[in-house]
């Protein structure tokens, strides 16, 4: 590729190459399936015949209806501004300023920005961890049930399912759990657009219960980088009064028209009609020709299982390495080096470098590629081979024991086991330098409060949130993690040096 700076130039280059996209978004670049990119003699604004996205009456609102029948939600609302508006519009439109919620402590950025936002009070509930890969499994139905006994004050729960890596939660049993405790249950589906379609693939959040629904559709299917849907579910009543209020005190009507005004909130004014035609085109494809894509999509992942079995030195996640109860995306392609003496950057340096696939990210000792709708047998095969070779030049490299890099994932998972944490002196606003907190480097902030983030992106899940005590261990870990090259996000000090602590 030439040195030319341009955006678009430079994306026009990178299409013509012949790298293999393993990440995001699930068109993957699939002009047989897709059709042209969407041309500039598209892109308007709000004109007559093309309706409004925050005042839909003709051709919008019957967009969002027939994604809202695909789906099986009751109301489905487009999302120019990924799944975060949509997290950001639900959970305000769930809660009152104050509010205590329960959440999944494993949740991305934009839920602890809701937090922050709205001034609510979080009780965290942290992961079990799948210690054969070091990641966060799914959320106990019991640990929600011990939590809400123990904070009865609860109006909504947020939990990732599925997550970053494909692991699902409960969510049926935790849904009924939330409703006989008068809680709101909101679910972070963005990594799950295809959940529910069939074919092998796990059931959808939002035919399992939950309240609201945030799916990011160019994840997995064929639309553009950004889109995303809110769905809003009408709960199965046994009878009639319980319809008429959920957690807070509601009926479904006016927590479905207190998430249009928060969307009208958080959303762009101008949205983009090339994004909502994504949207919409995806859709469409679904219901036309979904059973047959999605039936293909499952064939190829099987044919990738079955030819990465003997695999002996790479692993790969499989459902059975979940804990009991949880379920697992198969979509998803785990593949870790975990004892081989070798690092996710490795595996993913060696399928950049020497193979032209793009994985989605690395960490500590695992790679993740995440395949979509819009893959082809050609680029599963071009993956498969590719293992193939690298498994076999790992079993003839001889094992070191040095420790393995710093996967801030596993750390975490290991940190918060299974645990109700809720943080101290959560603080909503930076107070004024020199007040209440001061700056440390981060090997002198043991056992001292954080009031800022400390994340990696991606995923963009907090390892350190405001009002959580910093231990010794963590820090040596995040050192390490620093000295691997890889940069900590969040902190107001961008090189990742020092941290803004409460004052003793």
């Amino acid at each position: 590729m030439s040195e030319r700076t341009g955006l678009y130039e430079r994306l026009r280059e990178y299409a013509r190459t012949d790298y293999y996209p393993m990440h995001m978004p699930g068109h993957k670049r699939n002009s047989e399936l897709c059709g042209d990119i969407l041309p500039y003699s598209m892109d308007i604004t709000e004109i007559d015949g093309f309706d409004n996205l925050h005042l839909p009456e003709g051709i919008l609102k019957e967009a969002m209806e027939r994604a809202a029948n695909v789906f099986g939600a009751e109301q489905t609302y487009f999302l120019v501004n990924g799944s975060t508006c949509g997290l950001l519009a639900g959970i305000s439109a769930c809660t009152n300023p104050g509010d205590r919620i329960l959440m999944a402590r494993n949740c991305h950025k934009a839920v602890y920005h809701a937090v922050y936002i709205r001034q609510l009070r979080p009780v965290y509930l942290c992961p079990e961890e799948v210690p054969e890969f070091g990641i966060c499994g799914g959320i106990d139905p019991e640990q929600v049930r011990e939590a809400l006994r123990r904070y009865p004050d609860v109006k909504l729960i947020v939990i990732t399912s599925p997550t970053y890596e494909g692991v699902i939660s409960e969510v049926e049993a935790i849904a009924q759990i939330a409703h006989e405790a008068g809680a709101v249950l909101l679910v972070d589906e963005a990594h799950g657009a295809h959940l529910g379609f069939g074919h092998g693939f796990p059931e959808s959040a939002i035919r399992l219960g939950a309240d609201i629904v945030v799916q990011s559709v160019h994840k997995t299917l064929p639309s553009p980088t950004q889109t995303a849907l809110l769905h809003v579910c009408r709960r199965k009543a046994k009878s009639p009064e319980q319809e008429c209020g959920d957690g807070i005190g509601m009926s479904f009507e006016e927590r479905k028209a207190r998430v249009k005004r928060f969307l009208g909130i958080y959303q762009s004014s101008s949205p983009s009609y090339l994004l909502m035609a994504g949207i919409d085109r995806c859709v469409e494809l679904i219901k036309e020709r979904g059973d047959e894509l999605f039936a293909a999509w499952r064939e190829r992942l099987l044919w990738f299982s079955s030819q990465t079995r003997g695999l002996r030195r790479i692993r790969i996640l499989k459902e059975e390495e979940m804990r009991r109860g949880d379920g697992f995306d198969p979509s998803k392609l785990v593949l870790s080096v975990r004892g081989t003496g070798k690092s996710g950057e490795w595996l993913y340096e060696r399928l950049l470098l020497d193979y032209h696939i793009q994985p989605e990210m690395a960490s500590g000792d695992y790679v993740i590629c995440m395949t979509g709708l819009g893959d082809t047998s050609a680029g599963m095969e071009r993956l498969a081979a590719a293992l193939q070779e690298l498994d076999s030049v790992l079993e003839h490299t001889e094992d070191t024991p040095d420790k393995p890099p710093y996967d801030p994932n596993a750390d975490m998972a290991h940190r918060s086991c299974a645990r109700i944490l809720v943080p101290e002196q959560y603080s909503w606003e930076m107070p004024e330098p020199g007040t209440e907190t001061e700056r440390l480097a981060l090997p002198d902030c043991a056992e001292r409060v954080s009031v800022e983030y400390i994340y990696l992106y991606p995923p963009g899940i907090p390892l350190v949130v405001p009002g959580e005590r910093l231990t010794k261990e963590l820090l040596l870990e995040l050192s390490e993690y620093k000295r691997g090259g890889l940069a900590l996000r969040g902190m107001e000090d961008e090189s990742g040096e020092y941290l803004n602590v409460r004052r003793q």
